[in-house]
């Protein structure tokens, strides 16, 4: 059992830890309770988000459908060897 405790890496040896005061100042930087939404305002503010009329620039389901259907077939391609 010792020899197992003297292979584990020591805290010192570990290049990617941090101390207290480093943990405390990222804590301190997180979102707070106040700083979120909740769901219901999340769904509200979607709400007023771009209808799918609105986008000029867009495809319906059936168009994209129809344009995949024109690309070519991977047995319409001919190959080089």
């Amino acid at each position: 059992m010792d020899t197992l405790l003297l292979l584990k890496a020591n805290v010192a040896d570990i290049a990617d830890n941090y101390s207290k005061t480093k943990d405390d100042a990222f804590l301190l930087l997180k979102a707070d309770k106040t700083d979120t939404y909740f769901k219901t305002e999340d769904d509200a503010l979607l709400l007023l988000k771009a209808n799918v009329v609105g986008i000029v620039d867009s495809y319906s389901k059936t168009e994209d459908d129809e344009l995949l259907l024109l690309k070519a077939d991977k047995t319409d391609i001919y190959s080089k060897f």
